[in-house]
């Protein structure tokens, strides 16, 4: 769907790469309205002619926006294993010392500054990944209950939602203030609600 660098050499693959992560910085600090394909090319300190190889258009490179961390499963920060408390613990803790290191990088534009301008495509496929975070997570919860961990008479499908909305909100707050704290009191409530000890 966004042109996986699957298709490209090791080198291809790279530029690639630095092309997403730079429309990702300035989405991050921008807002998706003011982020141009020739910012890109100053920041990733590409040709326009490398831009086009790879990316038809904007859209297209606002889709590997996305989806950029989606090529290799274990690197997504919304796949995890969330069946067990200690699960979720670890997986909590390792999105905050993600956003730590990267603070702007890998913003996913439904949820960055000017999102409403969401071309229909990038849009529709951003919200179908937070759908599948969710049904992951509420799959989780389920495991839980099955196993013992949760109490019977939690409503999984109500602790997921709750937990994938306090969680993006996390996000959100962090993008804007550029602060890693809002996030990280986000997964304390997470954890304290499942009666884990935060990060």
């Amino acid at each position: 769907m966004t042109g996986r660098s699957a298709n490209f050499t090791p080198k291809g693959q790279r530029t690639r790469q630095r092309i997403v992560e730079a429309a990702s910085r300035i989405i991050g600090v921008r807002g998706i309205a003011r982020m141009t394909l020739e910012d890109v090319r100053a920041e990733a300190r590409v040709s326009s002619s490398q831009i086009y190889h790879y990316f038809a258009n904007r859209e297209s490179l606002l889709l590997a926006v996305v989806d950029v961390d989606g090529e290799e499963a274990g690197n997504d920060p919304m796949i995890g294993d969330f069946t067990s408390i200690d699960a979720m613990r670890a997986w909590c803790c390792e999105l905050v010392d993600r956003y730590r290191r990267t603070l702007h990088y890998n913003v996913c534009p439904i949820l960055a500054p000017g999102s409403a301008v969401l071309d229909d495509q990038v849009y529709v496929y951003a919200v179908e990944r937070l759908g599948q975070f969710e049904r992951d997570v509420r799959d989780g919860y389920r495991a839980m209950l099955q196993s013992g961990e949760l109490d019977l008479n939690v409503d999984a499908d109500n602790l997921a939602t709750v937990t994938v909305a306090t969680l993006l909100g996390g996000v959100i707050l962090s993008q804007f203030q550029q602060d890693a704290a809002p996030l990280e009191r986000a997964v304390d409530a997470v954890l304290e609600r499942l009666d884990c000890c935060p990060c």
